[in-house]
């Protein structure tokens, strides 16, 4: 039974949106630093948080390449984004990320 094509453009979209995802975790983990460094530092606080999302979000695309390698079927990481709404989503959501600055 194959994935649906929803299932499939929804993971496309969310592959694409990791690195992002990733530095506006990392851009948190820094805030969260700020306000719980010295003194106020408590183990498994919020910058950990934040890192520990970093990383998951980074390393995604090698773990699941880890998994293929291994034998478990993962749907492809290359194919487009087929479906027009979805599409949509993802060209909005890079381009407010990649917003340039304003002189």
């Amino acid at each position: 039974m194959s994935i649906p094509q929803l299932l499939v453009d929804l993971l496309q979209l969310l592959f694409d949106l990791a690195t992002p995802g990733a530095i506006c975790t990392m851009v948190l983990a820094g805030v969260a630093l700020r306000q719980e460094s010295g003194v106020n530092f408590e183990a498994g606080g919020k910058f950990q948080r934040w890192m520990f999302w970093s990383v998951i979000l980074l390393t995604l695309p090698q773990f699941l390449a880890w998994f293929a390698a291994q034998g478990i079927t993962m749907p492809p990481q290359s194919a487009g984004i087929s479906g027009a709404w979805l599409l949509a989503m993802e060209t909005t959501f890079k381009s407010f990320i990649n917003f340039p600055p304003c002189n």
